[in-house]
């Protein structure tokens, strides 16, 4: 998928992201009290990316980077990296939540493909299970 992408024709990039910055409007470009984590796969190398607020990526480029489906949206290249939809790697990146007590999964995909884990496994792996929904 990762080489998919960049080959694609889609809107131009710079297009994707002015669109993205129009719909997110000037009251949310700067990231929620809460932490916020949104998720993306490295186009070229498959590996995953976390962007949040200590991660120095702008809110538009890190949904742009979300939402890049390949041969739908155009990947985001952030500090000269392209990256696509982290759902190309995990439907739902349960990891993110090691070391909470309690934690709710809200995944509407909940089976990963070929070698990608599902939600359950990917919740058994975060350790006995205790408080996981």
């Amino acid at each position: 998928m990762g080489r998919l992408a960049p080959a694609a024709r889609t809107v131009p990039e710079a297009e994707r992201r002015a669109q993205v910055a129009r719909w997110l409007g000037d009251e949310v470009r700067e990231r929620p009290d809460k932490r916020l984590v949104i998720t993306a796969v490295d186009a070229e190398s498959g590996e995953p990316a976390d962007f949040d607020a200590g991660s120095g990526v702008d809110l538009p480029d890190a949904v742009c980077a979300s939402t890049a489906g390949p041969g739908v949206r155009p990947p985001a290249t952030i500090g000269g990296r392209r990256y696509i939809d982290g759902g190309m790697r995990s439907p739902a990146v349960v990891s993110l939540a090691a070391g909470y007590d309690r934690v709710v999964v809200i995944a509407p995909i909940t089976r990963g493909g070929g070698i990608m884990p599902g939600v359950e496994q990917q919740i058994a792996e975060l350790g006995d299970g205790r408080g996981l929904a």
